[in-house]
């Protein structure tokens, strides 16, 4: 198995996988594998966003941070060639155990780091408690005007293995997706679970292809899957 640039992940496989994670260790060790659950808290979101757009996104878990999860898109040139635009994701969790607003959270981490423009900040809800007004975090938000791409909240609705998540973009607008993995995963099955990406210097363009499952490169550097 080995891990490269050229190859990008669906969402669906980074979320199965983890799914059986939980299922060999338990959700709170599972919760505690860093890389995993970022790969994980990031899939969740790419499906929001493909559910939203239409294209389907792929990510990819660099060796080493910032950033956690780098994702990208297929698109079309104008010229008929092939290229793939690539987003930076940073994941955080907004914690049970704080009584910190959830805007404030956002915030915080804002000013903690400078992030590249083209970054997407998602931060996992792990609280029991209800989500106050969403229009009021974004405006709050908002009004610090972030120099990031887009931000993001993730909060299941039921037990993990339910597989049915809110998802909220709370920056620069505010989008509310109600995602059901399973049914959001069929839909992008034709796509398959891998893409290879290679570059074509006599075309000048890039070009995707497709691998069988047996030969795989690991998600996760180092990692079990």
């Amino acid at each position: 198995m080995i891990n490269d640039k050229k190859y990008w992940h669906s969402p669906c496989y980074a979320i199965y996988n983890f799914k059986h994670l939980i299922g060999k260790i338990g959700v709170e060790k599972a919760f505690h594998c860093k890389k995993e659950l970022e790969a994980y808290i990031s899939a969740l979101t790419l499906l929001a966003i493909n559910h939203i757009e239409g294209e389907p996104w792929w990510l990819q878990v660099p060796e080493s941070d910032p950033p956690d999860i780098l994702a990208g898109y297929w698109f079309i040139k104008n010229d008929g060639g092939g290229g793939l635009a690539i987003q930076e994701i940073e994941v955080f969790r907004i914690e049970g155990y704080t009584q910190e607003k959830i805007s404030n959270a956002i915030k915080r981490k804002l000013h903690n780091k400078a992030y590249a423009p083209k970054t997407t900040l998602v931060g996992l809800i792990n609280r029991d408690q209800e989500i106050a007004d969403l229009r009021i975090i974004s405006k709050e938000v908002k009004e610090t005007k972030p120099k990031i791409s887009s931000i993001w909240l993730v909060g299941n609705v039921d037990d993990i293995t339910q597989s049915t998540y809110l998802i909220f973009q709370v920056f620069p607008e505010l989008k509310i997706n109600k995602i059901k993995v399973n049914e959001e995963c069929e839909r992008l099955k034709p796509h398959g679970h891998l893409m290879r990406t290679t570059w074509s210097s006599k075309k000048g363009t890039a070009i995707k292809s497709s691998i069988p499952k047996q030969k795989f490169p690991l998600l996760i550097p180092n990692g079990s899957y």
